[in-house]
């Protein structure tokens, strides 16, 4: 998450501010990149957080890290690993760079020669930039690096060492200057290759040196609006649960889970305990060095009910107050009987409100793979290779992005202690198993918008607005997950910040019209969520939804006072969405083009409020979904309604009580099916089959993308068109 932020010179910046009302991080430019730092002011700074750097690659966005073999081969990730840079004792003009990995064979990057490592013939221990290499007392690869400016660009550099050792066949020769260049990939992770020439226009061979020190400036109470927020994830230790981490005891268990600790290598013994980090294996072997970079944390029930519930804890200092968004990959499975649930959590010590005490549900395991007592217990080893563990498993999933998790915090005041972490509760089942790895924190800003379903003036709204200014949203709109919800807002969504707030698999419509086929029949079709940067909310337009998540403030209350208007207050349950911008006032109603319809009067309208309404406003002959049950209700008098919310109008009586909807291509009463789209009660991890049996889509309510036909969902027929 690895967002980028930005500075100029306090001249440029206030410059800016005054053109375009924008405030831009120190470390970074107009285009939110980091702007970098000059190789000489790391090796001469007495700063700390000046001499703790970051190797930023231009092309990729990625911070160099470790990861591949052994889990200590260089990498690009969205976090990077914290490094210091000194003097080369040998060659004038060089450098030598330290990481806070450490093994018995150091903590320096280095490049692994084939002779640094005599009786290895597997060229993982070889031709590598390594991340644990230095040991004064061996020769064990080259530490000296040349970082070398490149042409026309300020604080940018190649780095690359020189290569001594000739290799034969069947060995690839990589003699002569090797140059650390990251792979072009959209993956989570790119591997790290060696060239032995970069173009000067290679961005993807191009390092700027980021400093803790940029990393912390880059914490500021107003984010402009296409700014991403900035990272905070160097506040975690051991933020991975990478292998035999230092820090892996900063992650503290409790209310009853037990572990079995190997501090001589800071690993875990597999065969008992209920906390258990690591792949399978406790040792250094040729398990270990193929599978390494996917150790994962993991709470587990293998026949100790007594001790499978409780919570695992980090303490996360916090520098500067405001709105975080804390994110990790994480799943939990709930075997036959089982009465299990999982949370992630963020939690400020000392401090009671409901925006500062956040839990999420975490994904439910979608049965990617299956398990065994025995194989979450069984120690792995060099003759395994060719088995992938359970946590290898669990690795893998995680890093093709399959069950990510966040949620938003309040922090109320600076330098206070962030709780986060996760707890497992209800386990009593053999098999019950939560994994969990990857926490990332973001640092949002200090500003926000709230908008209140029960609010009767748009005025309230109006005073909020703030062109190019990114905030958090607090939404008061009650919804019931799993039904279908309309929905207006001033603001808009993308589809990731939408997925994020509402589910991963919740569902987004707009209405088409009139079936041009059966006359009775309303039709919505489906918004696509793929595109995570695209906009799918816009402001001021109507839709519906059907959201998988409840809102993720569950207590308390929230307090804005705005200017020029005075002091609103919501209630839990409410919605935290971070950097959206309020741009624009509103007139707080809204009317769609009337669609064509074979009612009395031919016309459809969808119409919406942002505020509260009275008893007369939505007139009667009007569809409205129900707040509860989801359903379309026929109105036979005038109703009042809440706000952020949309109705169809269809004018007057004649055919309008007879009509029927399809959503997302889910028809009612067609075919003799007693299954209608306004009681669908489709659960967020049901499995669709077709009517022969075959599974089509597992752990999804969507049916979006299916080709036209019958299919089976939690025991029940839908069709589509």
């Amino acid at each position: 998450m690895k967002r980028k932020l930005i500075v100029k010179r306090v001249i440029v910046l206030v410059f800016f501010l005054a053109l375009f009302s924008k405030i831009y991080a120190q470390g970074q430019d107009h285009k939110h990149e980091w702007v970098g730092n000059s190789i000489e002011s790391i090796v001469t700074a007495t700063d700390p957080d000046m001499k703790t750097v970051y190797l930023y690659n231009v092309g990729t966005h990625k911070f160099i890290n470790a990861g591949s073999y052994w889990a200590t081969v260089t990498i690009g990730y969205n976090v990077g690993m914290a490094l210091h840079i000194k003097k080369s004792e040998k060659v004038s003009g060089w450098y030598c760079i330290t990481g806070d990995t450490k093994t018995t064979e150091g903590s320096t990057l280095a490049w692994g020669r084939k002779k640094d490592t005599p009786g290895q013939s597997n060229p993982i221990n070889y031709n590598h930039v390594y991340v644990d290499r230095g040991n004064k007392e061996v020769v064990n690869g080259i530490v000296d690096w040349c970082f070398t400016k490149v042409p026309r660009e300020s604080k940018t550099y190649t780095i690359h060492c020189n290569n001594d050792e000739h290799l034969f066949w069947p060995d690839k020769d990589m003699y002569g200057d090797i140059y650390l260049q990251l792979e072009a990939s959209v993956a989570d992770r790119l591997e790290m290759k060696y060239p032995h020439y970069v173009l000067p226009s290679d961005r993807n061979a191009q390092w700027k040196i980021v400093t803790l020190k940029d990393l912390k400036e880059a914490f500021k109470d107003k984010f402009a609006s296409d700014e991403k927020p900035a990272d905070a994830t160097f506040l975690i230790r051991d933020q991975n649960f990478s292998r035999s981490h230092t820090e892996i005891k900063k992650w503290e268990i409790s209310g009853g889970l037990t572990e079995k600790f190997k501090s001589k290598n800071n690993s875990f013994f597999s065969e008992s305990g209920t906390y258990y980090v690591g792949i399978g294996s406790p040792s250094s072997d040729y398990y270990q060095a193929k599978y390494a970079s996917r150790w994962v944390a993991t709470v587990r029930n293998i026949g100790d009910h007594t001790h499978a519930n409780g919570t695992v804890t980090q303490k996360v200092q916090i520098l500067k107050k405001g709105w975080y968004i804390l994110s990790c990959d994480g799943f939990y499975n709930a075997t036959n009987g089982s009465s299990m649930k999982s949370f992630f959590f963020a939690k400020v010590e000392g401090d009671n409100r409901g925006s500062s005490n956040v839990s999420a549900e975490l994904n439910v395991f979608n049965r990617d793979f299956d398990y065994t007592v025995e194989e979450l217990k069984k120690t792995y080893g060099s003759a395994d290779t060719i088995i992938e563990s359970p946590y290898v498993k669990a690795g893998r999933v995680f890093n093709e992005g399959k069950y990510q998790n966040s949620l938003i915090v309040y922090v109320p005041y600076n330098n206070a202690t962030l709780d986060i972490g996760v707890e497992v509760k209800g386990s009593n089942r053999e098999l019950d198993l939560t994994a969990f790895d990857n926490f990332q924190l973001q640092y949002c800003g200090d500003r926000d918008i709230v908008l209140d379903e029960s609010q009767t003036d748009v005025t309230y709204i109006n005073k909020q607005v703030e062109a190019n200014v990114a905030k958090t949203l607090i939404l008061k709109r009650k919804m019931t997950p799993y039904r279908w919800n309309s929905i207006t807002l001033p603001v808009a969504l993308t589809a990731a910040q939408f997925k994020r707030a509402f589910g991963r698999h919740a569902e987004l419509s707009e209405l088409k019209g009139q079936d041009e086929n059966l006359s009775s029949r309303i039709v919505f079709t489906p918004v696509s969520l793929e595109n995570n940067d695209a906009v799918v909310i816009l402001p001021n337009k109507l839709y519906i939804m059907k959201p998988t998540l409840k809102a993720n403030v569950t207590f308390g209350d929230y307090e804005k006072n705005i200017d020029g208007y005075g002091k609103i207050k919501v209630y839990a349950p409410y919605y935290q969405i971070n950097n959206v911008s309020l741009t624009a006032t509103t007139t707080g109603e809204f009317k769609e083009q009337p669609k064509y319809s074979t009612t009395v009067d031919g016309r459809l309208v969808f119409c919406g409020t942002q505020v509260k309404r009275a008893s007369d406003y939505v007139p009667k002959y009007s569809y409205v979904l129900g707040a509860n049950d989801g359903k379309w209700h026929y109105l036979l008098k005038d109703h009042p309604i809440l706000g952020f919310r949309c109705w169809i109008a269809t004018g007057s009586a004649g055919l309008a009580k007879q009509m029927t909807f399809s959503i997302n291509g889910v028809v009612d009463n067609t075919t003799g099916i007693n299954q209608t789209i306004v009681d669908d009660q489709r659960p967020q991890n049901a499995d669709i089959y077709t009517v022969n049996g075959q599974l089509v889509r597992a752990g999804s309510s969507s049916i979006e993308g299916l080709p036209k036909g019958i299919y089976i969902v939690n025991g029940k027929k839908l069709v589509v068109r």
